[in-house]
């Protein structure tokens, strides 16, 4: 039999002849809930008076009275209720009237900083916000945290909140993190759920008719694909140029030809220089699906003849005078005409005129941006497929924001799609467990997962691996806990990159 002492501000209530317990509840990301009551006649505990409860010696319960009513089962008792001080630690807000170098270390790293260590998040918390921690109970030092605090985050992007709301949203970037304030050290409790040793939990045949235990494939998958960001591929593009001049000018051009200077010999002149020199590519870029790259330069090309073998043709680049993406024209500096091979020379211009002249065939050669979305697959696999043969296709894309490139989005896309796979190919079990007596003492901190079994029964629960959520305790009697199982883990996947 579990020993159990109450204080309130600081003095004892002898438990069974004071007081008497009633509940106790703790679960994940939430402050612990402590229900006891005394006789209506005694004197009434103020509210916001101290609350410490122990089992054994040992701190399990340390918060403020909040709640006073009646109780509606016992005649003659009172009903108090207790949180702890992770309920406090809500009035130490993120942002406030400031500006000293913790703060803004710490604003940096929450909002700008791309891929942060857990720890070094953790640290710059602790140095900014150890002192409001402690004058409101929830730390005893500006040793702030405990647990497992390795990882590494491809942003965060907090802007306000509390303190909890703030390490919520922190860990939500972590597969499998979350957290719990635990009492004896007043520190929030880092926990990884994916690393929880495993119990196994043997209920007694007379207990089987109180197993809430849910079996569903329900919003289950069992294959999973990850879509990135967006990626610009640059790809090496080669695309057909047309003349771009009015070509009934051809019959009248000539390499050297100059009119005179006044205005109509002038726009004449400006539209012979384009003869054989200016080329669109802007109908052909568009049937490509490409856009031109302009961190790389263009390549004209032009098709000759090869003097040695008249019947052989090859592709030389030309010199640019001008290229207009946003219009889709190139113009050389040389008029591109039929021509021959001469070597190194290039092009030997075959100028006949009186129109035999005849335009090349010309090519624009560039780095082409092809718009991508990588993704990856993973599946069929889990147990939903493997014992039902469930076959349903989950597609994830991307919720990572600007400061989280695409390149790095990518490289993630195989865990992520590893993990979430994990996390939804199961067959997810869900309910509630009676334990007979008191609270065992691997549970009061949870960071555990469990197996049930039932002599002589097959459930499907003996290997299941379900995270513990949380659990309540009822005093009543001999005292019985029920556990809160779930193996759904998509909700503690984490954003991670999406």
């Amino acid at each position: 039999m579990a020993t159990y002492e109450l204080l309130i501000n600081d003095a004892p209530l002898v438990v069974g002849r004071d007081a008497s317990l009633v509940s106790i509840a703790v679960r994940y990301q939430c402050p612990r809930e402590f229900a006891f009551s005394v006789p209506a006649s005694a004197q009434r505990i103020a509210l916001g008076s101290t609350c410490e409860f122990t089992v054994d010696g040992v701190m399990r319960f340390c918060g403020l009275v909040m709640d006073w009513q009646p109780s509606p089962t016992l005649a003659g008792s009172d009903i108090y209720r207790a949180y702890d001080y992770a309920e406090m630690a809500g009035d130490v807000q993120l942002v406030k009237p400031r500006d000293d170098s913790q703060a803004r270390y710490l604003n940096f790293l929450l909002n700008r900083a791309p891929f942060v260590a857990l720890s070094e998040i953790l640290n710059a918390m602790s140095n900014a916000f150890a002192a409001e921690l402690v004058a409101v109970g929830a730390a005893a030092s500006w040793v702030v945290f405990s647990g497992v605090t390795e990882g590494w985050l491809a942003q965060c992007n907090v802007s306000d909140g509390s303190f909890p709301e703030v390490l919520t949203a922190i860990l939500s970037g972590l597969p499998g993190y979350t957290w719990l304030w635990e009492p004896e050290n007043r520190q929030f409790v880092i926990v990884n759920l994916y690393r929880s040793p495993t119990q196994t939990v043997t209920v007694g045949s007379d207990l089987v008719t109180q197993l809430a235990m849910n079996m569903s494939i329900r919003d289950r998958y069992t294959v999973v694909t990850c879509v990135g960001k967006p990626l610009n591929a640059p790809t090496p593009v080669s695309v057909d140029c047309v003349p771009d001049w009015d070509e009934e000018l051809e019959e009248g051009w000539a390499p050297d030809l100059v009119t005179g200077q006044d205005s109509a010999e002038q726009a004449y002149d400006e539209e012979m220089q384009k003869v054989f020199r200016r080329w669109s590519f802007k109908d052909a870029l568009e049937s490509s699906g490409y856009s031109i790259n302009a961190d790389f330069p263009v390549d004209l090309r032009v098709k000759i003849r090869v003097r040695k073998d008249p019947a052989k043709y090859r592709w030389i680049s030309v010199k640019v005078a001008n290229v207009d993406t946003d219009l889709g024209y190139i113009e050389a500096e040389e008029p591109l005409i039929r021509g021959v091979d001469v070597g190194q020379a290039g092009i030997a211009p075959a100028f006949q005129v009186g129109g035999s002249q005849k335009a090349l065939d010309v090519k624009l050669r560039f780095v082409g941006t092809h718009v991508v979305r990588p993704e990856y697959t993973c599946g069929p696999g889990g147990s939903a497929y493997a014992q039902y043969g469930l076959l349903r296709h989950r597609y994830e894309y991307d919720q990572s924001n600007d400061d989280l490139s695409a390149e790095s989005v990518a490289q993630m896309l195989p865990s992520r799609a590893s993990l979430m796979l994990d996390a939804l190919g199961d067959v997810a079990i869900s309910g509630s467990v009676p334990l007979a007596g008191s609270v065992p003492d691997w549970l009061w901190n949870l960071n555990v997962r469990v197996n049930v079994s039932v002599p002589n029964r097959n459930l499907g629960t003996e290997s299941m691996a379900a995270v513990v959520t949380g659990f309540t305790h009822s005093f009543d009697g001999c005292g019985s806990t029920t556990l809160e199982l779930s193996t759904d883990r998509s909700s503690f996947v984490g954003r991670g990159m999406m």
